[in-house]
């Protein structure tokens, strides 16, 4: 879909006001399109889209909210030494990766036949159909519709724990080195739905109060952006950090089955930990880009 000319900046708050009234997401897109090239781009596009569902839409006036100013840059220089060699401990033992789940293509579930995955806002903006679990809420409110979904596994286990990864036949592994900048957090959606102003959002984070849907205990960190090899350090680290409130140390950590490692990690971010690539488009491994899913329970 081609892009046209920019709309002026009163233009594009009223139609974007006109847009969240139905809140239908594909009149968004159109609007997102015209507006500017530069929301094409992964944080200009969830900028852009925070400051007009959380400021212009409710006319609130003071500074506009936006998620990329809570997500947090996590630097594993700055853990204490010790911490760091028991962060590279649990990652020389324990196999961590990060995988893309997707369903296959017809009735009998076959392999994917594409070997790039792309975000909604490139399938979108290339006029194409796209599929999965994408929500309004995730065009108007959160934005993140530039960004490539995936998440951390622990073995085989996810340490995103809903139906979605057990009913998604086919996974692609995606390589740690490979991901330059993403971000990671719980999922916003339920929590963040009920929120219309910038300062109840703000508040929100602050507080750290996205909280576990079942235990409601507190989820921390909420937000913490690195590359991919830097976040699983960080979720590494955050899984120390909790395995002590326990009273385990590194050692016994270790002994836990892949299937507990992945829940305990999973439950800093309300059981759903996602991780979100900051590109539109995302080449898959050349020699394996698709592999059955071990944890696959059927549609």
């Amino acid at each position: 879909m081609p892009t046209t000319a920019p709309t002026t900046s009163k233009d594009f708050h009223n139609s974007f006001r006109n847009a969240v009234k139905t809140m239908d997401f594909r009149q968004l897109q159109t609007i997102l399109f015209k507006q500017n090239q530069s929301v094409q781009a992964p944080w200009p596009l969830m900028r852009v889209t925070n400051e007009a569902f959380y400021t212009y839409t409710w006319l609130l006036g003071g500074t506009p909210f936006r998620f990329e100013d809570y997500v947090l840059r996590y630097d594993p220089k700055k853990e204490p030494p010790q911490l760091q060699d028991d962060i590279d401990k649990v990652l020389e033992t324990i196999p961590f990766s990060y995988r893309h789940f997707s369903k296959g293509i017809g009735p009998q579930d076959d392999m994917p036949n594409f070997r790039q995955l792309f975000s909604n806002f490139t399938l979108a903006h290339k006029g194409m159909s796209f599929t999965g679990g994408t929500n309004k809420d995730d065009w108007f409110r959160i934005g993140n519709e530039n960004f490539i979904f995936c998440c951390i596994c622990i073995g085989d286990q996810p340490a995103y724990r809903d139906a979605i990864t057990l009913k998604r036949k086919w996974y692609s592994p995606i390589d740690a080195a490979d991901i330059g900048d993403c971000w990671s957090s719980c999922d916003f959606l339920t929590p963040f739905r009920d929120i219309n102003t910038a300062s109840e959002a703000k508040q929100k984070i602050k507080k750290k109060e996205v909280m576990a849907p079942l235990s409601k205990k507190l989820i921390c960190p909420p937000l913490f952006r690195g590359t991919g090899e830097e976040i699983l350090r960080g979720a590494v680290s955050a899984m120390l950090e909790e395995a002590a409130t326990h009273k385990l140390d590194r050692d016994s950590m270790l002994k836990l089955p892949h299937d507990v490692l992945a829940r305990l990690l999973a439950d800093l971010f309300g059981s759903r930990m996602e991780v979100k690539i900051a590109v539109g488009a995302l080449p898959l491994n050349s020699s394996t880009p698709w592999k059955i899913s071990p944890i696959y329970k059927g549609p």
